[in-house]
């Protein structure tokens, strides 16, 4: 039975939540750090990554539906996590040689064993499985920082045996190209990344729609930094929204684009994305983060609150 339970970062005590009846109920506290990506999975546990900026600090925990610790593990650096009925898919990178790492967790078992998959391509050090995005029985891995770029694709209609079936090198979007982010639905991935170089430090979001090649996506570029970006034939943002991204989340056929100077919403469907963007609140919180809770509503927070955003 699906869950509709999921974790809100909070600074000191992060927060079991509940969304049910268009509200957003609390009904718990939970011993993981705002910075944290987690899953609430179908037979009712928590699964964690934690982050900080010292190796100690970076784990996986393993809780209860009530916030108990049942177990936690520091030996390997994930970056991204997804989830599909009992099973938890973990990327990231391996400790010692800094090579993609791409894993699951089978939590139908008693033992919590990491199985780890073996690539379809020669791993490079300093590479990431840096998001996974799951459509149905489809699963993509996101692979990224040292050119070439990828999309790993995989059917996971057995969520335990995943099946390679693709493997598609990405237009890179610069030097030192980080995905921040990615998210899907059934019509649309967006990547959200950044980069940093001579030309100076951008971020980007790659617009890709269902029918489209992994080839022929719209990129919106943002420059952060004074130094102008290499004329391309990408689309391109206005002066007047080049503050720096956040966060970004889809909603049905928008997307939020969080910045430091507001929330921006485009139109997915629209005939010139570029020129869609349209500012919907001025940020006057502060809020840093986007949590989706299913296609239709997500929540905004920063470390010390939170509010329910509907569209």
């Amino acid at each position: 039975m699906k869950t509709n339970k999921f974790i809100i970062p909070q600074n000191k005590r992060s927060i079991i939540a509940e969304y049910d009846n268009n509200h957003i109920k609390e009904i718990g506290k939970i011993d993981i750090p705002y910075l944290s990506k987690s899953v609430f999975i179908d037979n009712r546990l928590i699964i964690s990554i934690c982050f900080g900026t010292k190796l100690k600090n970076r784990r996986l925990k393993i809780f209860d539906e009530y916030g108990n610790q049942l177990l936690r593990k520091t030996e390997l650096k994930f970056e991204s996590i997804n989830f599909k009925d009992s099973i938890v898919y973990l990327g990231g990178q391996y400790t010692k040689n800094r090579r993609e790492l791409f894993s699951f967790i089978d939590f139908s078992n008693v033992d919590f064993i990491i199985d780890e998959i073996k690539l379809p391509v020669k791993s490079i050090e300093g590479k990431s499985i840096d998001d996974i995005l799951i459509r149905n029985n489809t699963l993509y891995l996101v692979d990224n920082i040292v050119f070439p770029k990828y999309i790993f694709e995989y059917n996971i209609n057995i969520p335990n045996n995943p099946n390679h079936i693709g493997t598609y090198e990405l237009e890179n979007n610069g030097t030192y190209e980080h995905i921040k982010k990615g998210d899907i639905n059934d019509n649309w991935i967006i990547l959200f990344s950044s980069t940093e170089g001579r030309s100076g430090s951008s971020q980007h979001i790659s617009i890709i729609g269902k029918e489209n090649k992994w080839n022929n996506q719209n990129v919106l570029h943002f420059c952060t930094s004074s130094r102008p970006l290499h004329n391309n034939t990408h689309i391109s943002s206005s002066s007047k929204n080049s503050s720096i991204i956040l966060d970004i989340c889809i909603i049905e056929d928008s997307l939020l684009v969080l910045k430091k100077d507001g929330l921006y919403s485009i139109e997915l469907t629209g005939k010139n994305i570029n020129e869609d963007i349209k500012q919907i609140d001025d940020n006057r919180n502060k809020y840093n983060k986007l949590i989706k809770i299913n296609n239709e509503i997500c929540v905004i927070l920063n470390a010390e609150k939170y509010e329910l955003l509907k569209l």
